[in-house]
């Protein structure tokens, strides 16, 4: 049994990890599902750094009037105010919204592309009025793309880029000597080449410690024997996915499994045996059509439980039904059950619209409970489905009602 269990395939994150990711991007789904967890969890410091730069913003303008005088200043204070502020402006609106912040990088690559664009007009500016510019100004921004925007490295790297260039694109085309643009270009390369380590450096720690962060999540969600989501990751996975349903007005199929006779399987071939039994029947389960919010779970003994947003009855009869054929297939051998001369399974199959029921989560899973009792009363070894109309019959707290109108596939 214990060889068995270790044949287990490790998790995404594990593999990940193992495999490693010096150039800063995961496999897909697990990229997305980085990106969308540190957009979430950077998005409050973001916000705070974001509203400091919109002061500083609009704090320097006025600063450089009095300092450099009227004559001079009146053609960086609009263009700062009227680019960069707005800018800054709408990505603290779009973290306010989930929708607001799936927008960030590019928002992000625009607020670091305007005001080095700024400072580029301001460069040019002050050559025309024989004013020494300093690269102090670029440096600064170098540092603010890198580290104040909350842009990942890629992004940060292709914006302070742009910028690098157009600094010397300006400086040739204003005739700045080239002992100042070299020197001026040094200084920028090493302000460059320390913000690119330090940003690869951090992103480096985040991704590590998401990978490691969700690696302990699933294994305190897995079930030990058989590989599977536990109890606990159901329950919290039929919240997300029933909320989910109920936003997209899309139906919820749930499905319970149990092991036909497999109490009588234990009593005749033994424990060890009935835990390699529980397992194989659990892999062929883990095979069924996967979505990334679909969800196999061990319910508990030899019961299991399937989660399918998005899918119709029809479809999950189909799925499920051919499910009980594959389990079948397996062909391990059950003598003491009087349904099969193998093993076989009894599933339960609850599908509602979660927008259009007065049912609750908890309540469609007890349906679908329901639906598995009349089942394996009726012979074991198919599928019911519970009929839209019993889902209303059925009252909380009562687990078997007279009788389930019946959708069976058998076999």
């Amino acid at each position: 049994m214990d060889d068995d269990v270790n044949k287990r395939e490790p998790s995404p994150y594990r593999e990940q990890l193992d495999q490693g990711f010096s150039y800063l991007r995961f496999v897909e789904p697990l990229e997305q599902e980085f990106r969308d967890v540190d957009t979430r969890s950077g998005i409050g410091q973001l916000r705070v750094v974001l509203t400091i730069g919109l002061v500083f913003g609009l704090v320097f303008p006025v600063w450089d009037y009095f300092l450099a005088g009227p004559g001079f200043s009146h053609y960086t204070i609009p263009l700062r105010a009227v680019i960069t502020q707005p800018i800054l402006i709408a990505m603290i609106i779009a973290t306010l919204s989930e929708r607001g912040q799936r927008i960030m990088t590019p928002l992000g690559m625009v607020a670091g592309l305007a005001p080095g664009i700024a400072s580029l007009f301001f460069s040019s500016v002050a050559a025309e009025h024989g004013i020494g510019s300093s690269s102090i100004g670029f440096v600064m921004h170098v540092f603010y793309v890198y580290f104040f925007l909350g842009l990942r490295f890629r992004p940060a790297i292709l914006t302070t880029g742009a910028v690098f260039i157009g600094f010397f694109a300006v400086g040739l085309t204003d005739n700045t000597t080239s002992n100042s643009l070299i020197y001026s270009g040094l200084f920028l390369t090493f302000a460059n080449v320390i913000g690119a380590v330090g940003l690869y450096n951090l992103e480096y720690s985040r991704r590590r410690g998401f990978l490691r962060g969700r690696e302990l999540e699933y294994l305190v969600t897995r079930d030990a024997m058989t590989g599977l989501a536990n109890r606990k990751a159901l329950d919290e996975h039929q919240r997300l996915v029933w909320d989910h349903c109920r936003r997209e007005q899309i139906p919820l199929a749930v499905a319970l499994i149990d092991v036909d006779h497999f109490k009588a399987y234990n009593d005749n071939y033994g424990h060890q045996a009935g835990d390699r039994c529980l397992i194989a029947v659990a892999q062929k389960i883990a095979e069924l059509p996967r979505r990334p919010l679909d969800l196999v779970a061990r319910y508990g003994g030899e019961e299991f439980a399937v989660l399918l947003p998005g899918c119709n009855a029809r479809n999950a009869r189909v799925l499920l039904d051919d499910l009980r054929a594959r389990i079948v297939a397996l062909k391990l051998e059950h003598t003491a059950s009087p349904t099969s001369s193998v093993v076989s399974v009894s599933a339960g199959v609850a599908v509602v619209e979660p927008d259009a029921t007065d049912r609750s989560a908890a309540g469609v899973l007890q349906s679908a409970d329901a639906a598995l009792y009349e089942a394996k009363s009726s012979g074991r070894n198919r599928v019911v489905v519970a009929d839209v109309a019993d889902l209303d019959v059925l009252k909380t707290g009562e687990f078997r009602i007279a009788r389930l109108s019946r959708r069976v596939a058998r076999g």
